[in-house]
């Protein structure tokens, strides 16, 4: 099979969806290739599992209050919780409630890195705080954050992008944090429903396995999930699909990607979450 378009999207997440919208209302002609069965990428709501409410089988905040998330709520008739208050915490078989926020404390902690002159792990720099009860706590907990809620390893790690996201503001994970009433779904059906059908195609279990680039634009090499080769030829291609896809060679490029972004890419690494 072969499809021609003027620009081709990989991956039907979030991210995605977005670029197909601007082109959607840009009137451009695209084709989205989706790997899975379902749009949404790593956000997948689950409604079908017998209880009164969604299940978050994926992403599930909202943090911080960043424009373009409040605008699909609205664009979708739908609001967010802030989620933001009190936290508990169960230590010594007892569950107490933290007097101070544990975010704020890990990026209190976090902070003495933007300073740094020479980048350093996550690790070695927890290790170079210094002694003491509050001091062991502090290193302790901000440890346990590194490893749990941004999933890295505290020896990887780097302690300057860790300062950098904890103490972004607005963009950072001391932010109010919110969660879409209904779940992530319906705003994922919402963006897929804004694209004009007639300009643009979403064509899932479509795994893309080879980017050629020529003079004359891209072809994409991929296969539906019944064996069938699907060659799309396009003028250009926006990739969305996850860093640990395309740093494991999931995507064949040829030529081969720049060696600075073939860095970038061997130096972005992914958690694994159990959920």
């Amino acid at each position: 099979m072969e499809l021609r378009t003027e620009i081709v999207v990989l991956g039907a997440g979030a991210a995605g969806l977005a670029a197909a919208r601007v082109l959607s209302q840009a009137g451009v002609p695209a084709v989205v290739l989706e790997a899975r069965e379902r749009i949404g990428g790593r956000l997948f709501t689950r409604e079908d599992v017998g209880l009164p409410v969604p299940v978050e089988l994926g992403g599930e905040f909202i943090h911080g209050t960043a424009p373009v998330s409040f605008a699909l709520l609205r664009a979708a008739h739908r609001v967010a919780l802030d989620v933001t208050g009190e936290s508990f915490t169960y230590e010594n078989g007892a569950l107490h409630i933290d007097d101070e926020d544990r975010f704020d404390v890990v990026a209190r902690v976090m902070r003495r890195a933007c300073g740094l002159t020479d980048d350093v792990s996550a690790e070695t720099f927890l290790r170079e705080l210094g002694d003491g009860p509050d001091v062991e706590r502090e290193r302790l907990l901000a440890r346990l954050f590194i490893q749990g809620f941004d999933a890295a390893d505290p020896h990887r790690a780097s302690a300057r992008a860790l300062a950098e996201e904890w103490n972004g503001g607005e963009d950072g994970q001391t932010a109010r944090t919110f969660r879409p009433l209904g779940g992530y779904g319906h705003l994922l059906r919402t963006l897929h429903g804004t694209l004009d059908p007639e300009r643009v195609q979403v064509r899932l279990a479509t795994e893309a396995h080879v980017l050629r680039r020529h003079a004359g634009g891209i072809v994409v090499e991929a296969t539906t999930a019944g064996g069938t080769p699907v060659h799309v030829r396009a003028r250009a291609a926006i990739v969305t699909l996850p860093v640990g896809v395309l740093s494991a060679g999931g995507l064949h490029f040829e030529p081969p990607l720049p060696p600075e972004k073939q860095d970038a890419l061997a130096h972005i690494l992914t958690g694994p979450v159990v959920k």
